[in-house]
């Protein structure tokens, strides 16, 4: 009977013990959540970001301008748009009439033909094996490519023919010789007769200076000069107007390689800003492409704008057809942290730094801002001690009476 008593006297004690486990666990949770609402706590990882600033406009593309003329009928550019020509060389044919530039392409066409047909003899009398044959082929075609992807065309042209040449001498045997040989007297004197026809009728029209051929005239080119930057106002620039374009113009030269984007930017955009900095512009029309551009120049304020004057020397292949143009400048990159503007404290000293939860308490760290970016702040990133704030680093956000130190637990 003693045994029986004392096993029920067990149980009874057990379940005391259970019980008041269970309730202070129940406290415990009943605690934290009071906690928790009267003093909510979440946080956010510390994350490394890059953010731009800057502005869209619309400005102006300069350029140092020479108009190309010509007082034949029919004036054809013989290069493309932004093509490199030197001194002297041909940029366009002129012609009488039509009779005239049909016999030029005949012209044109005979003489690809005979450089071809004489390239390949010539290379009959030096390259007499299939394999020599097959590697001058490989070559000619590697250059090729290699003047394509550079966009040097003109010199593609010379590559393209010469390797056609090839081609022809790779399937000819000595009797094909034989007969390439005939062709090419016939064509000789096809090409002579046509010549002498085009005499009086035929002109090349020469490029007067080295520069970069533009097949688009719009008035701009004596009105808009870089001279003229370096003390335009932007009444001038917003009064601008277009030469009377001349009924001979097919074409111009840009004549230097440097080349300027101007527009009225607000002042206070410009402050941080001197001459001499780089920026970053993309132009509406390049899509993606980015370009680093110079400050050549800052002008005063007017009516809370400044004149902003930026150059190049990269990319003007692709701004030749460009003059009134829409761009966003990149006047400032930051790079750091980002931290949301409720997370930032002042210490007692007036320091600016957050608090980052560290295992199950609070940790200052001192964070120094650079931008504001709304509802946010990029801060510095400084990696040269581990008393900065680094990325990943769990930053509180809500919280109440933070001191460094303080025990918090992570809802």
């Amino acid at each position: 009977m003693k045994l029986q008593i004392l096993s029920k006297s067990g149980k009874f004690y057990n379940r005391i013990i259970v019980l008041i486990a269970v309730a202070a666990l129940l406290f415990y949770a009943g605690y934290m959540a009071w906690n928790y609402f009267r003093d909510p706590l979440s946080t956010i990882l510390a994350v490394e970001v890059s953010v731009s600033e800057g502005r869209s406009v619309e400005g102006w593309v300069v350029r140092e301008e020479q108009l190309l003329t010509s007082s034949s009928a029919i004036t054809v550019p013989e290069r493309s748009e932004g093509e490199k020509v030197g001194a002297g060389q041909v940029v366009a044919m002129g012609y009488s009439d039509a009779d005239a530039q049909t016999r030029q392409d005949q012209i044109e066409t005979l003489s690809a033909q005979l450089e071809q047909l004489t390239y390949a003899t010539t290379v009959a009398a030096e390259a007499g094996d299939t394999t020599s044959l097959d590697d001058a082929v490989f070559q000619q075609l590697t250059d090729w490519a290699k003047l394509t992807a550079g966009q040097s065309l003109s010199e593609s042209v010379d590559v393209s023919t010469a390797l056609k040449g090839l081609i022809l001498r790779h399937g000819a045997d000595d009797g094909a010789l034989t007969t390439l040989n005939s062709q090419i007297a016939q064509l000789q004197s096809q090409l002579t007769a046509l010549e002498t026809q085009a005499v009086g009728d035929t002109t090349s029209i020469n490029a007067p200076v080295a520069g970069y051929f533009s097949a688009d005239v719009d008035g701009y080119e004596q009105v808009l000069t870089p001279e003229l930057l370096s003390t335009m106002s932007i009444a001038q620039l917003e009064s601008l107007e277009p030469a009377a374009i001349d009924s001979n113009a097919f074409g111009r030269l840009i004549t230097s390689s440097r080349w300027y984007y101007v527009a009225a930017v607000p002042t206070e955009n410009l402050e941080d800003l001197e001459v001499n900095d780089t920026v970053t512009v993309q132009f509406a029309i390049s899509g993606s492409e980015s370009l680093p551009m110079q400050v050549e120049r800052l002008g005063d304020d007017e009516n809370g704008q400044s004149l902003l004057v930026l150059s190049s020397e990269s990319s003007l292949q692709s701004v030749t057809l460009l003059r009134r143009q829409q761009a966003d400048i990149i006047l400032r990159s930051h790079h750091g942290l980002r931290v949301p503007k409720e997370a930032i404290r002042t210490d007692e000293a007036g320091n600016t730094g957050v608090y980052i939860l560290e295992t199950t308490s609070a940790q200052w760290k001192p964070v120094t801002l650079l931008y504001d970016d709304g509802d946010s702040y990029v801060v510095a990133l400084d990696k040269s001690a581990t008393d900065n704030l680094w990325p990943g680093d769990e930053i509180i956000v809500n919280a109440k009476e933070l001191y460094d130190g303080k025990v918090v637990i992570a809802s």
